[in-house]
């Protein structure tokens, strides 16, 4: 393995869906954040953050954070059940520090409605 740094790639729906499925933490990761900088389909990807934000390991936790921020920067808009979700993790102890990071840029990339 490497200590390059690879961005993330989306390369499918059904690719992404199998990682995000997946017991295998990097794979969820890889997936999550490669599609939250990719693809179009930003209800979609909301769709499955929302489906492993609640997941036991905090790096799959966190990467969902990381994938709502980019969601905001790039389409300028999020979600309200994926913003709720990122607000009751804001309390895990774990992560809740970047979740509030995720949520300061959320909030700066997204127009208050």
């Amino acid at each position: 393995m490497s200590d390059a740094y690879e961005q993330p790639r989306f390369v499918s729906k059904a690719e992404t869906e199998a990682h995000v499925a997946s017991k295998d933490r990097d794979r969820i990761v890889t997936a999550l954040i490669g599609a939250a900088l990719e693809s179009d389909d930003r209800a979609w990807v909301e769709g499955l953050c929302l489906k492993v934000a609640g997941h036991e390991d905090k790096w799959v936790r966190k990467a969902v954070a990381t994938s709502a921020a980019h969601l905001a920067r790039i389409h300028g808009a999020l979600g309200q059940a994926l913003h709720g979700a990122l607000t009751k993790l804001a309390d895990d102890p774990e992560i809740g520090g970047d979740v509030e990071d995720a949520l300061d840029d959320i909030n700066t990339f997204v127009e208050a409605s």
